[in-house]
């Protein structure tokens, strides 16, 4: 019997989503719900949930309140990938109240944890009889035997996790939080390891956190899905976009930056049976001023098909000149860091780094 996933991407009810999530949930059009509808939809939860979130959260810091789990249940949303850059947003303790809800909602996780073996721990799911598994990986919070975080997806280490997590179920699903936000093309790091993973054992990556849809490509019979896009999130409001954007790579180097791009989103939706490999299909909605996905329809719909066929496209053609484009953000971006690295903040975080974090930084990687 075949299984249907549906995936959505960054979902964070913060700031104004925050006051009444379930509000929120309830306004969401029916065409959105119809595309979540399968045999498990999952998202990625971008935001620590907690009552109590520290007052001294960084600017772009996001937490939302426990009662957001009822916000997930009302979606239908039933896994949620934990692996992302602010799942330590609240600090500790706000990812210990953040599993601590989903538990008790039966809301299931994956992707961190309080400790390296619960974020590097899968999830599988019975499923019409088959068993379908998660990994989910992300770095710049890397969690060891005594601290919470995530795994990233570049180490060696991780490709093992892949491969342990391939023999135990019959469809494995790996998620990724990772790339350059507001670029629409994978950066070449993330092109990298999502190869690993595949000949490791993936037979369907997912990724998040760009929060612009990127193209999906089929390597060695393996879909990529580079990045979702966002889907409820605060980030296209008004003052909140400026905020966000001008700490973004783009701004830091000076490249132009158009909001457009990150309102478009895509459902993604996996069938897959016993016998045979995966099919997808797309849905594509946009965000409006508030942050959640609005129904396509006519022109604007042709519009964002068409450009995510392009974007897909592109993968089939090397010397496509969006590649060098691509290559060239990545430069200038390393330039930007070389300048701005500072060996006094080295020192003052000196006691947080690992070894991890070196070869991350080594890799061009975050």
């Amino acid at each position: 019997m075949k299984v249907t996933l549906a995936f959505v991407g960054d979902m964070a009810f913060s700031g104004p989503l925050g006051t009444d999530p379930v509000g929120v949930a309830a306004h969401i059009a029916p065409e959105v719900r119809a595309a979540m509808a399968a045999d498990a939809t999952i998202a990625n939860l971008e935001c620590p949930l907690t009552d109590d979130p520290p007052s001294a959260a960084y600017a772009m810091a996001m937490s939302a309140p426990m009662r957001t789990v009822e916000a997930l249940k009302a979606l239908g949303i039933g896994v949620v990938m934990l692996s992302n850059n602010h799942v330590l947003d609240a600090g500790p303790e706000g990812l210990r109240s953040t599993l601590s809800a989903l538990d008790r909602a039966g809301i299931l996780h994956f992707g961190a944890g309080m400790n390296y073996e619960e974020a590097s721990r899968p999830l599988v799911l019975s499923l019409h009889g088959m068993r379908v598994g998660f990994l989910g990986f992300a770095g710049g919070q890397c969690a060891t035997r005594q601290r919470p975080g995530t795994v990233p997806l570049f180490l060696g280490s991780s490709m093992r996790l892949i491969r342990r997590a391939r023999a135990a179920c019959d469809f494995l699903v790996v998620c990724f939080h990772g790339g350059e936000e507001g670029i629409q093309y994978p950066l070449a790091p993330e092109v990298r390891n999502c190869h690993r993973a595949a000949a490791a054992g993936a037979d369907l990556i997912v990724g998040t956190h760009p929060h612009t849809i990127q193209g999906i490509e089929w390597y060695r019979d393996v879909p990529v899905a580079y990045s979702l896009g966002s889907f409820i999130i605060p980030i296209t409001v008004p003052g909140r976009f400026e905020e966000w954007q001008k700490q973004t790579t783009l701004a830091l180097i000076g490249r132009p930056f158009d909001k457009d791009v990150i309102r478009q989103m895509i459902v993604l939706r996996c069938h897959v049976a016993p016998d045979s490999g995966p099919s997808l299909e797309t849905v594509p909605f946009r965000l409006d001023d508030t942050g959640v996905p609005v129904l396509l329809k006519g022109e604007e719909e042709a519009l964002d098909r068409r450009l995510l066929e392009s974007l897909c496209e592109a993968f089939k053609h090397p010397e496509d000149p969006v590649w060098a484009t691509r290559d060239q953000i990545e430069r200038e971006a390393r330039r930007y860091l070389r300048k701005s690295f500072r060996w006094l903040d080295v020192l003052r975080q000196f006691h947080k780094i690992r070894w991890r974090h070196i070869v991350s930084v080594l890799r061009g990687q975050r």
